[in-house]
């Protein structure tokens, strides 16, 4: 059903005026550049996705899973407090987006990042020796809210990388390679890794690793709101 839906999406909309305003100046050759002349960019990109996809496959997909099997929590109530969770995130990403335009990506990128690395392995050592649908629910609230303001302004953050000519293939590169590597893996990884401590707790190790290669990342990382793409 993805397909059809987003070709006609696609067919129907136009093309962005920064885009189309490109005309002969578009490349022909766009992945080529980025590689050639972008290819900090493309590190910093996916040093801002890693955390991204890691919290998003850990928290927002595998955290049912990890719930239930691990922990013993019955599968209706970790799905009630998934759910929670990404209600807190869709309402409040845009809110944190729309904050960023005024203060500025870093600030709230970095806040998020540093805020999940601290709280995460608390998060999870308390949800360990507390399961219960009330422990789950607050956490997944307290990540969720972490995760609504790192991801509120990655997006745009991320765009803002590449100038228009090559912004879609240094985007593509960026986001899918750190979410085949780092996000797709996730729970993969969790599993591993509980397993191979027989902690349950070792899933934090993973989010805070994730954490700390995405600081290192926006540290070194410009300041993208309020100038032009890719400069």
């Amino acid at each position: 059903m993805i397909v059809p839906v987003g070709l006609y999406i696609r067919n129907q909309i136009n093309e962005t005026p920064v885009f189309a305003r490109l005309g002969a100046a578009r490349e022909n050759s766009p992945v080529l550049r980025v590689m050639r002349a972008h290819g900090r960019e493309v590190l910093s990109g996916l040093g801002l996705v890693i955390l991204w996809t890691v919290c998003t496959y850990f928290f927002l997909i595998y955290m049912p899973t990890y719930s239930s099997r691990t922990l013993g929590l019955p599968e209706a109530n970790s799905l009630l407090a998934n759910s929670i969770g990404l209600a807190v995130i869709m309402v409040l990403a845009p809110v944190f987006g729309n904050l960023s335009d005024r203060v500025g990506r870093k600030p709230l990128l970095l806040t998020g990042a540093v805020a999940i690395a601290v709280v995460a392995y608390p998060a999870i050592a308390y949800l360990a020796a507390y399961p219960s649908i009330a422990a789950l629910v607050s956490v997944q609230v307290v990540v969720a809210i972490l995760i609504a303001l790192f991801t509120g302004p990655a997006p745009a953050a991320l765009a803002e990388l590449f100038p228009e000519n090559v912004r879609s293939s240094g985007m593509s590169l960026a986001y899918n390679f750190a979410v085949a590597i780092f996000g797709g893996f996730a729970p993969f990884i969790a599993t591993w890794l509980v397993t191979y401590t027989g902690s349950n707790l070792a899933p934090a190790y993973y989010v805070v690793v994730a954490a700390m290669l995405s600081v290192v990342a926006l540290t070194f990382m410009k300041e993208t709101a309020g100038r032009e793409a890719g400069q």
